[in-house]
């Protein structure tokens, strides 16, 4: 699921809040522990509608809530100084992981934002345009009114999300663990058709060997045989002619 470069205009002495939630539960493969839930966020300065005119800042503050009470803080903080000009200050701006000052732009990325172990999750980012936290880091900070124009006192915003339903490390181990087994097996297939293959051909050159040897052999005892035949017969015409001799 992407939301690519969603437009945002926060007023001045407002704050605008990107919350995202994820909830997992009823999914086989996700309680299997064989998938996952990637998020990508990016929040940017808008600075083609920001450079319109030069007054207005191109920078923007965020912070990076991960408790409650830090959230409830600020939202109080923020209500009692534009309703009744208290300065009131809070732990997490001194957090350079909450409170993140002056920045062009932010990336969020959360490989395990729902996984197994996790079914349900909630980020939530403040994008701020109002006087605090400087009020409260700077003494003798002005709370500045509004102009009146748009382009000045608003912040211009762009923020993109992506989540990414995929097959977790564990799933991407374990296939690479059977191609590599596949592979293994592969090879040893193909060495084993080598060595069939080479072996054959000794065999079949020894059978041919063979083979001559054996009608060789055959033509030496048919030769024999031959030099027998005729060795008898000139016996027996040996024996016929003393016979007649005698008579």
């Amino acid at each position: 699921m992407t939301a690519d470069d969603t437009p945002c205009q926060i007023p001045k002495g407002e704050y605008a809040q990107v919350r995202i939630s994820g909830f997992g539960y009823g999914d086989d493969a996700l309680e299997q522990g064989i998938s996952q839930v990637k998020l990508s966020l990016n929040i940017a300065s808008d600075i083609a509608q920001n450079m319109k005119d030069l007054r207005n800042k191109i920078s923007f503050d965020v912070m990076v809530f991960t408790r409650e009470e830090d959230y409830l803080c600020y939202v109080q903080a923020v209500a009692l100084l534009y309703k009744d000009n208290q300065r009131v200050p809070c732990d997490f701006i001194y957090n350079k992981e909450v409170f993140r000052e002056n920045i062009y732009s932010l990336d969020i990325q959360d490989d395990q934002f729902l996984v197994k172990g996790v079914k349900g999750q909630q980020h939530s980012y403040i994008i701020d345009n109002t006087d605090y936290p400087e009020v409260v880091l700077d003494p003798m900070y002005i709370v500045k009114p509004p102009t009146g124009d748009p382009n000045v006192d608003n912040q211009f915003i762009k923020v993109t999300t992506q989540m990414t339903y995929t097959s977790n490390d564990k799933y991407y181990a374990w296939t690479m663990v059977f191609v590599v087994v596949l592979g293994v097996l592969g090879i040893l297939l193909l060495c084993s058709l080598i060595c069939y293959m080479r072996y054959r051909c000794i065999y079949n050159r020894y059978t041919n060997e063979r083979r001559e040897l054996k009608l060789k052999l055959m033509q030496i005892r048919d030769h024999e045989y031959t030099n027998f035949l005729r060795m008898e017969s000139l016996i027996i015409e040996n024996m016929r002619s003393n016979s007649l001799r005698a008579r």
